[in-house]
């Protein structure tokens, strides 16, 4: 019988290996340069807290990728400190945006890309 646990981590491992072969698996990507805005500021204009194996996580790297869009990504199982700033930001699942000054829960391309607008965030998909 299979547990739920176990499926969870096989759709994870198939979702990881599908994805580097399309060259989309984070250590594949190549970070596009900041603009010159993002450039200026210390704090990343868009940061993404994330876990390994979520699914919408490998959505939204791919997403932004594609869109030639930097970003911090934060592994909130790897760091306390992460797991912390997280939850201060009211993040309930994975994954969250920050962008700017806006909060976006969850994989949601069109507030995403409303609030890369925001920013100045140029978007080529």
């Amino acid at each position: 019988m299979t547990t739920p646990h176990r499926m969870l981590a096989s759709t994870a491992a198939v979702l990881m290996l599908t994805a580097s072969a399309w060259g989309i698996a984070p250590a594949a990507r190549a970070a596009p340069q900041p603009s010159s805005r993002q450039a200026e500021s210390k704090v990343p204009a868009v940061r993404m807290y994330a876990t390994r194996n979520c699914p919408y996580c490998l959505k939204a790297r791919a997403y932004l990728t594609q869109r030639g869009i930097a970003w911090e990504e934060i592994d909130i199982e790897s760091s306390e400190q992460a797991n912390r700033e997280f939850k201060a930001h009211g993040g309930m699942g994975t994954p969250l945006f920050v962008v700017g000054e806006t909060r976006v829960q969850g994989f949601d391309p069109v507030r995403l890309e409303a609030a890369l607008r925001e920013i100045g965030a140029a978007t080529t998909p």
